[in-house]
């Protein structure tokens, strides 16, 4: 089957992309911050496969991809590619919250959450899962303006979803701070490494230690 082309777009990359159709500063303000991010959490993956960094980089790819997403709305000709594009929306937001969110916890604890935390996770996103392919998310699509609607009751358990997990990562995140060891209590094999450069103790927390020996 032929695709069905946007009325406002003149395909210049392989009969499939209009990159002449975007405005100029989405590839300056999306592009180099995609490579940056993928390569920084490569590297660090790289230099060590430990829970954080991992999570880290699933962070970066999530990111990514919802870059990715956002450019192809912008110069995909194909007006299904552009539609499905509009419906990966949601499923990517809300998983880039929730990465973030995953990420707070394993640096802040060390540790993958609790089964209990993954069951609620799990739950929160299961209807993004299952309405994402379905009017109550994209209600319509503007063949002449090549973008879609969005459903209103869905985008607002979206957006309401996100808030409440970005307000649990900035909970944790001053809990946990509240909750950081004094210096007094910093001890050589416990939370304290000596700096090769400079032989002065730190904590992981980057700060100065006195040893209790």
């Amino acid at each position: 089957m032929d695709p069905f082309l946007c009325l406002d777009a003149s395909p210049n990359i392989l009969g499939m992309l209009d990159t002449n159709i975007a405005p100029t500063l989405l590839y300056y303000s999306y592009i180099p911050i995609l490579f940056l991010s993928l390569f920084f959490s490569i590297f660090l993956y790289t230099k060590s496969h430990i829970l954080q960094t991992r999570a880290l980089l699933s962070i970066s790819i999530i990111f990514s991809l919802w870059i990715l997403n956002e450019v192809l709305q912008w110069v995909a000709v194909d007006a299904w590619l552009v539609h499905f594009g509009w419906q990966m929306s949601a499923l990517l937001q809300v998983g880039l919250v929730m990465a973030v969110v995953y990420f707070v916890y394993v640096f802040l604890r060390d540790k993958i959450p609790s089964f209990f935390h993954l069951v609620i996770g799990f739950c929160s996103i299961l209807p993004v899962l299952l309405f994402l392919p379905t009017h109550y998310n994209v209600t319509s699509f503007d063949i002449v303006e090549c973008q879609s609607s969005f459903g209103t009751s869905f985008w607002s358990y979206v957006y309401i979803i996100q808030i409440v997990f970005a307000v649990f990562s900035m909970f944790r995140q001053i809990q946990k701070g509240n909750q950081f060891p004094g210096k007094e209590n910093c001890s050589i094999p416990r939370s304290c490494d000596l700096n090769p450069s400079w032989s002065i103790p730190y904590d992981k927390y980057g700060r100065r230690c006195n040893f209790n020996l």
